[in-house]
């Protein structure tokens, strides 16, 4: 088990070295819990970015498996690529404390799905959404600049990567995401 306990100030982050892939799908089981509420609360991210030493365009190649503020009840799911596209979708979860939930991605040649607790929640097979980078994984507590935070933290009980070379599996369907702009590009 991966545990990232936070302070009362600034990020916190685990990236995985020495895995990097294009495809397949990555899968998580995940908890948080906030032990305080009195100031602002940190936003749980797991994201694919760009591995190794590339370029990371602030953000704008990162394809997320979750990411939600402590203290609400919703994940938002999102792709981002070059130069300012952004896909996101957005699911209503019980995040309460330490309640797991397993989210995956899944990405191919052709298409981008986002998977909560066994269902697919999102499917996008525009072009524009396939980047085609070589990625890995990071998981951040996410500050919000300069603030003080709620101390908390984030656990991930696994974390599993399968290449896409599955026998017998089912084709993924799901509703697309909304396409929108990505204004923190570099």
């Amino acid at each position: 088990m991966l545990t990232l306990n936070t302070a009362t100030r600034k990020s916190v982050s685990a990236t995985l070295t020495g895995h990097a892939y294009r495809t397949g799908r990555w899968e998580i089981r995940l908890r948080s819990r906030r032990y305080a509420s009195a100031h602002k609360d940190y936003r749980v991210v797991t994201e694919l970015i760009p591995a190794g030493n590339r370029k990371q365009f602030c953000g704008a190649k990162n394809v997320s498996l979750e990411s939600y503020r402590l203290g609400t009840n919703t994940a938002r799911f999102y792709l981002r690529n070059r130069p300012d596209i952004e896909f996101t979708s957005r699911r209503r979860l019980n995040l309460g404390a330490d309640r797991w939930h397993t989210f995956a991605v899944e990405v191919t040649t052709k298409r981008i799905s986002w998977i909560v607790d066994s269902h697919v929640v999102a499917s996008e097979r525009r072009p524009a959404a396939l980047s085609g980078t070589l990625f890995t994984l990071r998981f951040t507590m996410k500050a919000v600049p300069g603030e003080r935070m709620n101390p908390s933290r984030m656990q991930m009980d696994w974390l599993r990567y399968f290449t896409l070379q599955r026998p017998n599996s089912r084709p993924m369907v799901g509703p697309a995401a909304t396409l929108g702009t990505y204004g923190k590009a570099c």
